[in-house]
């Protein structure tokens, strides 16, 4: 959990409320329980662990989390600035 944001928990939680009418099950989960109702902790049946998976990392990790576990995100979101396929539907 230390590589995670967990500052951010607290807006995703008031947003999930404001989102469902003031009224929303993470309102009163722990940080760990809220993580696995969303699906970002639970169960890697190829190696038997329990661990946050990529999902978690990209939405909460610290910027030098993600790019240990992702290195070529920055590099991908440069690429992916212009997208040539659109270009070549306009045409």
């Amino acid at each position: 959990m230390k590589d995670l944001r967990l500052d951010l928990l607290q807006r995703l939680k008031q947003m999930a409320i404001n989102h469902a009418g003031g009224s929303h099950p993470w309102e009163n989960m722990s940080d760990k329980e809220l993580l696995q109702s969303a699906g970002l902790y639970g169960m890697d049946r190829g190696i038997g662990e329990s661990g946050y998976n990529l999902a978690a990392v990209m939405l909460l990790g610290k910027d030098n989390v993600i790019l240990d576990v992702y290195p070529a995100y920055r590099t991908d979101a440069i690429l992916r600035k212009v997208n040539l396929l659109a270009r070549t539907k306009l045409k």
